[in-house]
């Protein structure tokens, strides 16, 4: 859980907060289209945006981990 959050706080743009809204204070669509002023398909857009960064980190982490295991 620290890597996620870690992860999360490297993510680009606004998507740390909106990502840290959604998924640690577990704030509805809602609610974060109207704090953020976007629509429905956009908080979509933003989430579909952080987990493919986020996956870009855990692969980055991954090779570098393998890499220390292997040398």
């Amino acid at each position: 859980m620290e890597f996620f959050h870690f992860g999360v706080d490297r993510l680009s743009g606004k998507l740390p907060q909106v990502i840290r809204d959604m998924v640690f204070e577990g704030m509805e669509w809602q609610k974060l289209e109207e704090k953020y002023g976007v629509s429905h398909s956009m908080i979509g857009k933003y989430r579909k945006r952080a987990l493919r960064e986020l996956e870009v980190i855990y692969d980055i982490r991954e090779r570098s981990e393998t890499a220390v295991l292997l040398s």
